[in-house]
């Protein structure tokens, strides 16, 4: 029996319908700091869950945290390299949650920031490898700790974008050379080759920066499409949703793309 094309067409558009419809936004922003990455979590939709692991990082989103509008895990904010323990409890406490339907609460989710969190992954490596504290080390295969820390850098990304929420990610920036050019570039800062993996697999990346417009005073910025020195990039962009330029909110920018920008509500408020 031969190929039944309409059957076999239909039901690749019917997956294809269906996977469009359960899209979420998923973001990633990197900046420098006081460009404003974190204050970024208080204009997505409510409640937001964030993983925090830049120190102090959280306490721009005091107001938020105090209304119950945020909940902020700032446990994974300090690691002890010699002795790491964060990325194992991260991880067991992640997929807990994710088990448990923990997260189905939440409209937002974010990790904050991904620089640092490669880095705990790292000293999570080293001491896996026998070297905690010790300076990582190229190689080939299982010799090589970038290699080691990309792949649950890449596995624990992977989980996050299973959640059924907006994802935003925020990263470090890093100048670095086109080494076919010779120019110079800023891009997110996260470890070899990763630097060029993780980015792909998000939808949105922004640089988020601080500009002093005249007549307008101060204004907090995300670049949605990339210059000859800053990276970026937008899905939404490029079908005609956002300029070059946009606002720093999260709401906004869901609302102008046409996708779910209303607040869920929240079981802890509403008790």
């Amino acid at each position: 029996m031969g190929l039944d094309i309409v059957a076999e067409v239909q039901k690749v558009n019917q997956y294809s319908k269906e996977k469009r419809g359960a899209e979420r936004y998923r973001a990633l922003v990197y900046g420098e700091k006081g460009s404003g990455k974190t204050t970024l979590f208080s204009t997505a939709r409510f409640p937001v869950h964030i993983d925090c692991f830049d120190p102090g990082g959280s306490q721009v989103l005091a107001p938020e945290i105090e209304k119950g509008l945020i909940v902020a895990d700032i446990r994974w904010e300090t690691d002890d390299p010699s002795n790491p323990k964060v990325f194992a409890e991260w991880d067991r406490e992640f997929h807990r949650r994710k088990k448990e339907g923990y997260f189905n609460n939440f409209a937002t989710y974010g990790l904050d920031s991904m620089t640092t969190f490669s880095q705990v992954i790292m000293n999570y490596v080293l001491k896996k490898q026998g070297r905690a504290g010790g300076i990582p080390q190229t190689g080939t295969g299982n010799e090589n700790d970038y290699i080691h820390q990309m792949l649950h850098l890449e596995n624990s990304i992977g989980g996050i974008f299973s959640l059924p929420c907006d994802i935003i990610v925020t990263a470090h920036p890093e100048s670095d050379k086109d080494e076919a050019t010779g120019k110079m570039f800023v891009s997110p800062l996260i470890t070899g080759k990763a630097k060029i993996r993780i980015p792909l697999s998000f939808d949105e990346m922004y640089y988020a920066f601080v500009a002093e417009v005249k007549d307008q005073g101060t204004r907090w910025l995300l670049q949605t499409r990339p210059t000859s020195i800053f990276k970026a990039s937008s899905r939404l962009a490029r079908r005609g949703k956002f300029d070059k330029y946009e606002e720093a909110n999260i709401k906004a920018l869901l609302k102008k793309a046409g996708l779910p920008c209303e607040d869920m509500s929240i079981p802890w408020l509403e008790a």
